[in-house]
């Protein structure tokens, strides 16, 4: 395993997370603050949209879907040219939160859900299970997979042929074949994580891998199919609950604070972009 120690690029955020790479720069949401930010490589701010977003991607016609940050709607919302409108509601699926989400190359979209009402973090049931859902590009709702553990980050393989679900709760990683109309099936244990790491969001390189930014440590992992940990990123930051790959084999990391469940987590800025340089493999697909 090669080990690899990062550096802070930007800080003083709130909870940056979901962050994706678009047009050679790096997005993410930070989240209690209700920003969704891009920053060019050098951590210059580029853009800030004042939008209460979780997970969130682009559809092919370059419009921007997020999940709305919120405890009482179930939503996913489209951004274009200043505005938000509701793009689907799926209020009627399940009382409880949704969190990312990953489109793949036709604008059909794959969500995750918590499991939880997520409004009283002390009361958490890590024992429950949730459905994965389909939003297909024409809008209609399914739900593809269910009885997962808290299942989080998404990525798609390039080919739109394969997709793998970070199950967080069970330190796992699930893997689907995709069909043609977008339903999974042939769900399996893509890797375990030893030593109750909890993956939290994650993307596919060229040769195969996933990349998987771990919920409760201070670290990243890349995985082959199978288990075997190839990478290891050690953060500054106490947690990293994701990461992606940005151009010249940069990996950037979304990094904060452990945050006692009873503070004011809206305005403790322990959030932290960091930054590692290194001979990895380029990101594949989605995001």
């Amino acid at each position: 395993m090669e080990l690899f120690y990062s550096q802070v690029l930007i800080e003083d955020l709130i909870f940056p997370e979901c962050p994706r790479w678009k047009d050679s720069k790096l997005w993410f949401s930070n989240i209690f603050a209700d920003q969704l930010i891009s920053i060019f490589p050098n951590g210059k701010y580029d853009t800030i949209y004042n939008i209460p977003s979780i997970g969130f991607d682009w559809l092919p016609d370059g419009s921007l879907v997020y999940i709305e940050r919120s405890l009482t709607k179930r939503r996913v919302m489209r951004y274009t040219e200043g505005k938000a409108e509701v793009y689907c509601d799926l209020s009627d699926l399940t009382q409880f939160q949704f969190n990312d989400l990953t489109a793949d190359s036709k604008g059909s979209i794959y969500i995750g859900n918590t499991g939880n009402k997520m409004d009283d973090l002390n009361q958490i049931d890590k024992t429950v299970t949730a459905p994965l859902v389909l939003v297909t590009h024409d809008k209609k709702i399914k739900v593809v997979a269910e009885n997962l553990s808290f299942p989080n980050g998404i990525t798609i393989s390039a080919d739109d042929s394969r997709l793998v679900v970070a199950e967080t709760y069970a330190s796992k990683l699930t893997v689907f074949d995709i069909q043609s109309d977008g339903t999974l099936s042939n769900g399996k244990t893509f890797a375990k994580l030893d030593n109750g790491f909890q993956p939290d969001g994650i993307f596919f390189d060229n040769r195969g891998g996933i990349w998987a930014g771990i919920a409760k440590a201070n670290c990243c992992l890349r995985v082959n199919e199978g288990g075997e940990v190839t990478h290891k990123v050690t953060t500054i930051g106490d947690r990293c609950p994701a990461c992606i790959m940005g151009d010249g084999n940069s990996l950037y990391l979304c990094t904060r604070g452990i945050i006692n469940p009873d503070s004011n987590k809206e305005v403790a800025k322990t959030g932290r972009i960091e930054i590692v340089h290194g001979a990895f493999y380029p990101k594949a697909g989605h995001p």
